[in-house]
């Protein structure tokens, strides 16, 4: 599995609207909808559940990168909101550096597997400091889906039993 099987072009904002974390987590909730990953859902309630789960813990790793969680019953499938902003926002990230690079990952309460891979790919792709700089240039959301489909980490990664194993 790849970072690119969760992307979904739509959810992809290269030049986001949002100048505060508020008016972000919403532009989340907008675009996930506009890209038809959720079921009609209260808007209200699904921007206090993402609160909720920045509340729990910082979302904001580092060096302007922040990863939220976005998830409910209402999610119709796992897939990676990419939203990037030119001016940065104060996400309280854990470096106290505005963050310009969101990778909000959403959840599937059925899917509880495809959500972890999922993260540990995006922690993976995220790490890389070339990665995020040919993300920061991107200027299309086709040219961030083909910087993502550049990326050939795989997860899990397969084991020698694995590549071993009878088909």
């Amino acid at each position: 599995m790849r970072l690119i099987d969760f992307v979904v072009p739509e959810a992809i904002i290269p030049d986001m609207k949002a100048r505060t974390k508020d008016e972000a987590i919403q532009e989340i909730v907008d675009t996930l909808a506009a890209a038809g990953v959720t079921e009609a859902c209260d808007s209200p309630r699904f921007v206090r559940n993402i609160h909720w789960r920045e509340e729990l813990g910082a979302t904001g790793i580092g060096e302007g990168r922040a990863m939220p969680e976005v998830g409910g019953a209402y999610m119709r499938r796992t897939c990676l909101v990419i939203l990037r902003s030119r001016d940065g926002i104060d996400w309280q990230s854990l470096d106290e550096k505005n963050v310009d690079l969101i990778f909000a990952i959403t959840k599937v309460t059925a899917a509880p597997r495809e959500h972890l891979d999922m993260a540990c790919l995006c922690c993976q792709a995220l790490r890389s400091e070339d990665f995020c700089e040919r993300l920061r240039r991107a200027r299309t959301r086709e040219e961030i889906v083909a910087v993502i489909e550049s990326d050939t980490t795989e997860y899990p990664r397969p084991t020698e039993s694995q590549d071993s194993a009878p088909a």
